[in-house]
């Protein structure tokens, strides 16, 4: 039996690996294509002995790749060929069938001239198997894989612009499954890096249409969390009502429109640049972030609400992965602070402190220290806060909070809370806001059926 398949090559993989019914024996340089993982998955559940040996390269193991340690502990052995590029792309079936071509098992290969051959026969399979203990002997079994960051990655591969397409192809592969948290877990770190690439921009627009209209058909969905800012309820020109309107929406391009408007009236208005500087935060671009807080800064009067707000805007951009200067950030926070006791700036310290406990090993009980007391500080203020006023913008913000502290019955009660305020809203619906209650949902979710 020999059979040749020049598309629909991922399909006819999948199918064969499903077909297995004693033992897979995969070598392959390239694997990053979720749909292979799981079908792989599935065999390990069934008892199926599969050993694999994937190339020691970086786009086998940067952030968000395939979980290879969830492989591992399904009983599959794991192999990393380091002597010098493993470039075979082959599979055996229950030492009977083999799959051999051109194509890795990645996103990119779906979209490549690529070719496979199924073939039944002894002789050939035989060789191959001899071929796959040969390189396993020169390679090294592994019982654990640690992923690269994104700037380690595009700071040292020589296939970045390799990765970065199959980052992008999976990304629309997650959307188009509706898998949105996965899509945007993929998109928002390269997009910190690049901020002003069209394509990425593109899919983080389809992104955010996809599933607006997804979560429009089901209230019950969710999605990933991302940062929130409170409501300033300022009630300035139309075209700052206008912008706030289209930034709610995610808009973010009409949103800048407006804002641009307010400016190009008055080159003074600091509401309109604390405003520009949101949309750049949303859109992973720090530097004008930074420089649009500046102005609103240099333009606000003392102790106004707006210069607390542009302080925040400062200091988050400070604190993100392509500016990385967090005593800035944290700094410029507690100027916020100063001017306006609010609860949010507090969570965003708590969040800097989160980071800087994943990024500094050595002062690992300081800054987890600064974090949980900022993390309680935060639920005060946000409760106190509630003597004034209550809607989803400090449920949301205390549920995330409750969350960071791993008391879930709290966090889940308030992200319910915040879930039936936003549901009562006439009017200022963020979609951030629901974006973000909704995520602290789903981790509760999946943390109680663990």
């Amino acid at each position: 039996m020999i059979n040749s398949h020049f598309t629909q090559i991922k399909k006819e993989i999948i199918f064969q690996l499903k077909q297995s019914r004693k033992s897979l024996i995969i070598a392959i340089a390239w694997f990053t294509n979720k749909e292979i993982y799981n079908a792989l998955i599935e065999q390990l559940t069934k008892g199926i002995k599969i050993d694999l040996i994937i190339a020691d390269d970086i786009i086998n193991f940067r952030e968000n790749a395939l979980n290879f340690n969830e492989l591992i502990k399904k009983g599959c052995e794991l192999y990393i060929y380091h002597k010098n590029l493993m470039h075979n792309k082959f599979c055996i079936i229950d030492e009977e069938i083999l799959v051999n071509g051109s194509y890795n098992w990645t996103y990119v290969a779906e979209y490549n001239k690529e070719n496979i051959i199924v073939i039944k026969a002894a002789g050939l399979v035989k060789a191959y198997m001899k071929e796959f203990e040969d390189i396993k002997a020169e390679s090294n079994k592994v019982s654990s894989i640690k992923q690269y960051d994104f700037e380690k990655v595009f700071s040292e591969n020589n296939f970045t612009e390799l990765i970065k397409k199959d980052i992008i192809l999976q990304s629309n592969y997650e959307i188009e499954k509706q898998n949105f948290q996965n899509a945007k877990e993929l998109l928002e770190p390269l997009a910190e890096l690049e901020p002003e690439n069209n394509e990425i921009i593109d899919i983080l627009k389809k992104y955010d249409k996809k599933h607006e209209d997804y979560l429009e058909n089901d209230d019950e969905l969710v999605n990933p969390r991302l940062k929130i800012i409170p409501n300033l309820g300022f009630n300035q020109n139309s075209e700052i009502e206008n912008g706030i309107v289209f930034y709610y929406k995610k808009e973010y391009e009409n949103a800048l429109n407006e804002f641009a408007k307010a400016i190009k009236e008055d080159n003074e208005n600091s509401v309109a640049y604390c405003w520009t500087a949101t949309i750049y935060w949303r859109l992973n671009n720090p530097k004008q972030q930074i420089e649009n807080a500046r102005k609103a800064i240099e333009n606000s009067k003392e102790q106004d609400i707006n210069l607390a707000e542009a302080y925040n805007m400062l200091a988050i951009g400070y604190g993100s992965k392509l500016i990385r200067k967090d005593s800035e950030a944290l700094t410029n926070y507690k100027k916020a602070m100063q001017i306006d006791d609010n609860y949010i700036y507090y969570w965003n310290c708590a969040v800097t402190y989160r980071d800087l406990e994943k990024l500094n090993s050595k002062e690992t009980i300081f800054f987890r220290k600064n974090k949980i007391n900022y993390l309680k500080t935060t639920i005060e203020k946000a409760t106190n806060s509630m003597n004034e006023k209550i809607d989803d913008h400090v449920y949301t913000y205390r549920g995330c909070a409750y969350l960071e502290l791993e008391n879930y019955d709290k966090a889940e009660s308030d992200f319910i809370q915040a879930k039936k305020f936003y549901k009562e809203r006439k009017q200022d619906k963020d979609i951030h806001i629901r974006d973000e209650f909704t995520k602290g949902l789903r981790e509760i979710q999946k943390i109680k059926t663990k």
